[in-house]
């Protein structure tokens, strides 16, 4: 779990895709 947070620190652009495809993936669309 470290090292995702440290990516999505590390990269704020890839927490948006993160984000998406987590809320995707739980069968939320935005």
């Amino acid at each position: 779990m470290s090292n995702k947070t440290i990516l999505m620190l590390d990269d704020d652009k890839h927490v948006l895709e993160i984000c998406t495809i987590i809320l995707e993936t739980n069968g939320y669309n935005m």
